[in-house]
């Protein structure tokens, strides 16, 4: 991507985890709005380099697009549905479009094309989630996180928590 354009600001580099995790999604601190919404691919293809190219040609300057979590080695040795995290396609990424901002006016222009962004780069079917950028919540997303291991994690709440007390996040309803 660097010899196709020059990035604005380019934080690409090895390190340490918690490092990465003190990072504001721009870098920038003392922000009062925030916005994060993530896609999970299963490769980086050329037309993906081309759509995030294009989106970030007519960028807001508080847009942050990042590809992280490439998936690869030991994590992708294990069968998807081995346990309940199924996103282990070996070449798969998690792309993140991110923005900070601090003008109550800007909010909806932003988040507009923040949410345009996200539609164009995720995938055409059987959309993905990583449980920790989940950035909507709704029937479905418990099986874009989940995937196939869904129904055993169905089960398993069924027995251990009917009252579904655990229900935070990409919540696994029992059946009742």
């Amino acid at each position: 991507m660097r010899k196709i354009s020059t990035p604005t600001k380019d934080t690409v580099r090895r390190q340490q985890f918690q490092d990465l995790a003190a990072i504001a999604p721009s870098g920038a601190a003392g922000v009062n709005f925030r916005y994060i919404a993530c896609v999970y691919r299963e490769a980086i293809s050329d037309a993906l380099i081309d759509t995030t190219l294009e989106r970030l040609a007519v960028a807001p300057a508080e847009t942050v697009i990042g590809f992280s979590h490439f998936v690869h080695g030991q994590v992708s040795r294990i069968a998807p549905d081995a346990t309940s995290f199924p996103l282990r396609q070996s070449g798969g990424v998690h792309i993140r479009v991110s923005m900070d901002w601090n003008d109550t006016a800007a909010s909806q222009p932003l988040m507009a094309w923040a949410d345009n962004a996200r539609q164009l780069l995720r995938p055409q079917a059987n959309e993905r989630i990583y449980a920790n950028y989940q950035s909507h919540v709704d029937k479905g997303s418990s099986k874009a996180v989940f995937g196939q291991s869904l129904s055993k994690l169905i089960a398993l709440k069924t027995k251990y928590d009917p009252s579904n007390a655990l229900r935070r996040n990409s919540n696994v309803e029992p059946l009742v």
